[in-house]
């Protein structure tokens, strides 16, 4: 019994961890919403000297980063040149950054966040923002370096408005990519100041209310999420404390039977 005591300590003692450092990582206030549409997504290759732009609307006046998600598996980084254009048609920032090696084997990600973005090995590059940006700011990409290999971005097809009826009841209103026409460059878009994950539990369960079957009232929903997730808590720590049965030491039931009659004796 001393040895599951110690098992499941252990274990729970490496979900705190890997909550307590969940918590304590530095997030943006908040993030953007509906801007990718996942059931489409797709890779988007580009070469040396490739240009993507893509119109990127801001939700909110504090805006902070745009965050463009991307793979790239070489040992030395592609180098990009960013340009922000704002609304009025103003260059707001053109310079040059580096994307590096993305992520590698899911086995090294253990507190992978189990998304899109991870089962395609991606990381995100993040382009600050100057402070005071609204409306819609357009975002061109470039490829400058001539390292080889291909740098992939992701984007996903536009949605006709006249399919909307099948994929969902929100129009489209993502501008698409200049280049291309019939998909979206997928981006996320950051707003406020970073700060540790922890002060986001309460947005986290607003927006885990915000999926609640409209039947159910939203508190009521919050708690039902965190109950499941105190039962599967309790249940691992019972299934590691558990005794096993023991074994029976009746080894009859291993051997094969004999025939009846008298045993043969030695001659």
């Amino acid at each position: 019994m001393k040895g599951h005591a110690l098992y499941a300590t252990i274990g729970l003692l490496i979900i705190a961890g890997i909550v307590a450092a969940a918590l304590a990582s530095p997030v943006y206030a908040d993030r953007g919403r509906d801007e990718a549409f996942y059931l489409t997504i797709h890779e988007l290759p580009v070469a040396s000297g490739a240009k993507v732009t893509q119109p990127v609307p801001l939700q909110r006046p504090d805006a902070s980063a745009i965050e463009v998600p991307y793979r790239w598996l070489s040992a030395q980084p592609a180098i990009v040149k960013v340009r922000l254009v704002s609304a009025t048609g103003a260059t707001m920032s053109d310079r040059q950054e580096a994307f590096s090696f993305s992520r590698g084997s899911k086995l090294l990600q253990p507190t992978g966040n189990g998304t899109v973005w991870q089962d395609q090995q991606a990381a995100f590059k993040t382009i600050a923002l100057p402070s005071g940006l609204s409306g819609t700011v357009v975002l061109s990409l470039t490829r400058v370096d001539q390292t080889g290999g291909t740098l992939i971005l992701f984007a996903s097809d536009t949605v006709p408005s006249q399919s909307n009826a099948g994929l969902g009841t929100q129009p489209d209103k993502r501008p698409p990519i200049v280049e291309r026409p019939s998909e979206v460059l997928d981006v996320e878009t950051e707003y406020g100041a970073l700060q540790p994950a922890v002060v986001k539990v309460p947005k986290y369960l607003s927006r885990i209310a915000s999926i609640a079957p409209p039947w159910i009232p939203a508190p009521i929903f919050v708690l039902l999420f965190m109950a499941a997730f105190l039962i599967a808590l309790y249940l691992f720590t019972l299934v590691a404390l558990t005794q096993p049965l023991p074994e029976s030491n009746d080894q009859s039931r291993h051997q094969p039977s004999e025939p009846p009659g008298p045993r043969p004796t030695a001659g």
